[in-house]
């Protein structure tokens, strides 16, 4: 019972940090504009576990307001992203790196990015997926596993 009733109050703590986030960027006076990515998903491929790897996104401002990336958050700490800090201009081009850290990830990796910014919607969704060969346990013989 006590279980339940603490995942009740995570549950509604979180949706209640969600609403507050995206009611700060839409009740503000700032005007929306739009964002348009190059693409919205990277395929790493397959990786070892541990190795580091970055994509850039790129992204076009395709409104007519200055693009205002308010906060850039990874889905896990292994998932770093970079937003730029100054407003983005109508027409103009900007990038978010994003470094994935494989150290502890094994198999199939699905990690989301949200991008929150004065556009309509407010949030942005980018996905990267890596498919992670686990590192030899120590003192293992790969060669007695044929």
């Amino acid at each position: 019972m006590k279980t339940k009733l603490l995942l009740l109050i995570c549950l509604t703590l979180g949706f209640s940090a969600t609403n507050a986030i995206v009611s700060q960027v839409t009740d503000s006076d700032t005007p929306t504009t739009s964002i348009t990515f190059k693409e919205y998903a990277h395929d790493f491929g397959t990786i070892d576990e541990g190795d580091v790897e970055i994509h850039i996104f790129e992204f076009t401002n395709t409104g007519d307001e200055p693009l205002i990336l308010d906060k850039c958050k990874g889905s896990c700490g292994c998932l770093v992203p970079q937003c730029p800090k100054e407003p983005i201009a109508p027409g103009a081009t900007g990038t978010i790196e994003v470094k994935f850290n494989s150290i502890g990830k094994k198999n199939n990796q699905t990690k989301k990015v949200t991008v929150t910014a004065n556009t309509d919607p407010v949030l942005t969704i980018l996905t990267i997926i890596a498919q992670v060969t686990p590192a030899p346990v120590e003192g293992e013989n790969p060669m007695l596993d044929k």
